[in-house]
């Protein structure tokens, strides 16, 4: 058995987690999914109640506001699966992914392991994650180009984002969960930096494929972005740097990774 975990909040969320359970429908083998809400009102609570009765699914809520790694830990925390897969309620399956990411994980000896992602015109959205040095920021491979570029149907060593992460259940039991001190952003490279530092794989799986709607609930342009959204990342990123002082990050951009 696995466990997905899918932390949301507010309005849009409540909407976005209707449609990604739905898209989940498909998934044959055993799982449990973990709905976690982050301080939504009590509307809103109401509705996602609702639909998580509708689909069978765990729903636990924080009574405030707690940000991204803490909702994450919420779920992590109550999981029970060999692998646990945190999934934002923005991606949606295209075949069983999330089945096909399990197994992959099973027969693999990775540590953590993400998938190649796409927008909703099915040109790539996430390829593996690399560091810019020049910009002291993470990027996406392959950010928008074609569904199958051959870069990007590839398994290999590489970062990977947060939106479909896989944690094989022994790094959590000797990592722990995830650094609360992030309030928004980066969670999932300072834990796939950990995980290296344990000696687990951290691997770019680009045979298996879900539909992610990239910032559907925060935006993702300097435009669509709240000015607390790009604060909190920006503190994130600081964070960060400040936490791997002395790790040579150089290790992780586009030319090192491949």
């Amino acid at each position: 058995m696995y466990s997905v975990v899918i932390p949301t909040y507010g309005n849009k969320g409540v909407n976005l987690t209707r449609d990604c359970l739905e898209s989940m429908k498909i998934l044959q083998h055993e799982h449990e999914v973990i709905v976690v809400d982050d301080g939504s009102s009590e509307g809103d609570l109401e509705e996602l109640t609702r639909i998580c009765d509708i689909h069978g699914v765990a729903l636990y809520h924080n009574e405030q506001n707690q940000g991204f790694a803490k909702t994450c830990n919420v779920g992590m925390m109550k999981s029970n699966g060999a692998v646990v897969i945190l999934l934002n309620n923005d991606v949606r399956m295209l075949g069983p992914s999330l089945d096909l990411l399990a197994d992959a994980m099973q027969i693999s000896n990775a540590g953590v392991m993400g998938i190649r992602l796409l927008y909703p015109n099915h040109t790539i959205q996430h390829a593996g994650q690399f560091f810019v040095p020049n910009g002291n920021y993470f990027d996406h491979y392959c950010r928008h180009e074609p569904r199958y570029a051959p870069q990007a149907i590839v398994f290999k060593s590489r970062l990977v984002s947060g939106a479909c992460y896989a944690i094989h259940r022994r790094v959590i039991e000797a990592i722990g969960f995830f650094d609360e001190n992030f309030a928004m952003a980066v969670e999932d490279v300072d834990y796939s930096l950990s995980c290296l530092e344990l000696g687990a794989p951290v691997i770019y799986n680009g045979h298996i494929e879900a539909l992610h709607l990239e910032g559907a609930t925060r935006g993702n342009t300097p435009e669509t972005k709240s000015p607390d959204h790009t604060m909190r990342e920006q503190l994130g990123l600081q964070y960060l740097f400040e936490k791997w002082q002395g790790l040579d990050l150089k290790r992780f951009t586009r030319e090192a990774q491949g």
